[in-house]
């Protein structure tokens, strides 16, 4: 009985080539498809690349734009403020700006000034003096007085603006209403005590030293 044999399948050289040749031309297909447009994987991040940095780009015009939005609301809102104190209170932009020209110190507080120049009444000479000068009072009156750098640098070296302030101190305690007390004869009889205040400008200046001391 012959035994039935299958013969071995003899696979040329040149066969062998043409099989992988197509394995590979099949594998570079399958990733050209998936690359797409692409012609290669760096390639392919070249344009990643590309598009991240044209994306931070954009982020950061956005960003501009919009702080230059900001500063511009803001600069629109100063100048409608500068313009209805012109036409309410005769403000003067050129004239404030020459006084914070000559007054480094006041400078960080300008707000403050133009606040106090709106809400005041007074018809002085020196308007936007007279605004710093109450400025100054009011951080006098709320303490922390040597501490204050415009009571160090700014004050304390200028005469004019603390006799202004001692002017307005003047001025507040005058306008003091007594307390009313209960008399300690006559029944319930009400009196009135007057708190002691200067009465000259150098006690008043003696005042304001103690103040600062």
């Amino acid at each position: 009985m012959e035994e039935n044999r299958e013969q071995p399948v003899e696979v040329s050289a040149s066969d062998f080539e043409q099989v992988q040749e197509s394995e590979v031309v099949d594998a570079a297909g399958s990733q050209m498809a998936e690359l797409g447009k692409f012609k290669s994987v760096q390639a392919l991040m070249d344009a990643y690349e590309n598009l991240q940095s044209e994306f931070t780009r954009k982020c950061q015009q956005l960003s501009q734009y919009q702080k230059d939005k900001t500063e511009q609301a803001e600069v629109e809102q100063k100048d409608e403020f500068v313009e209805k104190e012109e036409k309410e209170n005769g403000f003067n932009q050129e004239v404030f700006k020459l006084f914070l020209e000559n007054n480094d110190e006041a400078k960080m507080y300008e707000e403050e000034i133009l606040n106090k120049f709106s809400s005041s009444s007074s018809k002085d000479c020196s308007p936007y003096q007279v605004a710093w000068a109450e400025v100054v009072l009011n951080h006098l009156k709320e303490g922390d007085k040597l501490s204050d750098p415009i009571i160090n640098q700014y004050v304390l070296s200028d005469e004019n603006v603390k006799n202004k302030i001692i002017e307005n101190y003047l001025i507040d305690l005058k306008n003091l209403k007594p307390p009313i007390v209960m008399s300690s004869s006559g029944g319930e009889r009400l009196s009135s005590v007057k708190p002691d205040k200067p009465k000259t400008l150098a006690e008043a200046k003696s005042l304001v030293d103690k103040m600062f001391s």
